[in-house]
């Protein structure tokens, strides 16, 4: 019995994952901010942020990000 079950949890998530589509996407930001101070020095910073994402869509309303 113990084999069966062994063998049986492996395939049922292979199908699962097979039932489910899979998107790539990605999303990359540059800003920039420069500010003076009250004795007058010059600053800034530049930040740069690139995110991925994997979406999956199970059913029609059942999306997960």
């Amino acid at each position: 019995m113990k084999r069966v079950i062994i063998l049986l949890i492996p395939i049922m998530l292979l199908s699962i994952l097979n039932a489910m589509e899979f998107d790539f996407s990605g999303e990359s930001r540059t800003r920039a901010a420069f500010y003076n101070d009250y004795n007058e020095d010059a600053g800034g910073h530049i930040d740069n942020r690139f995110r991925l994402g994997l979406d999956s869509e199970l059913a029609d309303g059942l999306n997960i990000r």
